[in-house]
């Protein structure tokens, strides 16, 4: 389904070339089957449980635009992370061109709620929800449209009942509520769905296929007793990553420190600059943006611009926010 034939279903011509900027011309096949199911109708709650870069957010950002511009009223986009808050924070301020106004707000629990009334979208987290709704401010009663990020969360132990909590008392304020629920991984999606009284979407589709396999020895044996040979290494993880690289792939490597990522990504680095494999003047434009995202470069930025430069990068959270955008991008 192409992005245009969201016409057919009421989306302003405006929010149909937000979506296009994105980068966006075809829905995946769990968009389009959530629009075809009804989403845009806004007459009942969906829970969504495809993987991982199948395409939930899009489905939630069309859900918020429709419902705000059809129904009125606010919608609250939950979160478990602020990290995961301030990059759909990013992601929803495109929306801005139509009107709204968006917030993040994932501070402080106890803080007021007020400032909040004049905004149209708001992004948070659980906790930080559940504290908004104890304030009891005007605007709570205003919420029309909920989209609950990771709802698998719900299982979780320290902090599933917030979440749980948070959205049954939304829901009993606001009656005519639209919920959508979303989850890479939940495994109960349908006791869920059947909680929330919601249309229930799953899906195996993902844009890239994954295989896993188990490497020992310079082999990587697959779970489909397929077989993949690579240099034998002391350091299996790096012998992978580089191998990825030189096959014109990109690796993502998760370490289980600060201090292990960044000693990951300065190996990698220095395996790759000069290989020919990278492109070291591209590179080199991207080290010295980070480099100059603070007035005075730390240690920590001058290190993360050298990695990049050499074709690697880590990530963590003692990074500056627009160093970390620029790592994901």
């Amino acid at each position: 389904m192409k992005v245009e034939e969201l016409y057919n279903y009421g989306m302003p011509e405006k929010a149909i070339e937000i979506i296009k900027k994105k980068g966006i011309n075809e829905f995946f096949p769990p968009q389009e089957e959530a629009l075809r199911k009804g989403l845009l109708n806004l007459e009942k709650n969906f829970v969504i449980a495809v993987p991982t870069a199948s395409g939930k957010t899009l489905i939630g950002e069309m859900l918020i635009i429709k419902n705000l511009i059809d129904r009125g009223g606010k919608a609250l986009y939950i979160v478990p992370l602020k990290a995961l808050g301030a990059e759909k924070f990013d992601e929803l301020k495109a929306y801005e061109t139509l009107g709204l106004k968006v917030a993040l707000t994932t501070g402080d629990y106890d803080t007021g709620a007020r400032w909040l009334e004049s905004y149209d979208i708001i992004i948070t987290t659980s906790e930080k929800a559940d504290s908004l709704i104890r304030h009891s401010p005007s605007w709570i009663s205003k919420v029309s449209c909920v989209v609950a990020d990771e709802i698998h969360l719900i299982n979780d132990a320290s902090r599933g009942a917030t979440l749980e909590v948070t959205i049954a008392r939304l829901l009993h304020i606001n009656k005519n509520l639209r919920l959508l629920a979303l989850s890479a991984t939940v495994g109960n999606a349908r006791e869920v769905a059947d909680w929330l009284g919601a249309e229930l979407i799953t899906s195996d589709w993902r844009p890239v296929e994954l295989k896993e396999g188990i490497y020992l020895d310079g082999k990587i044996i697959f779970s489909n007793s397929s077989s993949l040979e690579i240099e034998n290494s002391d350091e299996p993880a790096l012998a992978l990553a580089l191998d990825t690289v030189n096959r014109e792939g990109q690796s993502l490597i998760f370490i289980n420190t600060r201090r292990g990522a960044e000693s990951f990504a300065v190996k990698a680095a220095k395996k790759l600059k000069g290989s020919g494999i990278i492109e070291e003047k591209l590179l080199k434009e991207i080290g010295q943006e980070i480099l100059h995202v603070l007035p005075e470069p730390t240690k920590i930025c001058r290190k993360l611009a050298r990695t990049v430069e050499g074709g690697s990068a880590f990530h963590h959270a003692g990074l500056e926010i627009e160093q970390k955008k620029i790592v994901e991008r």
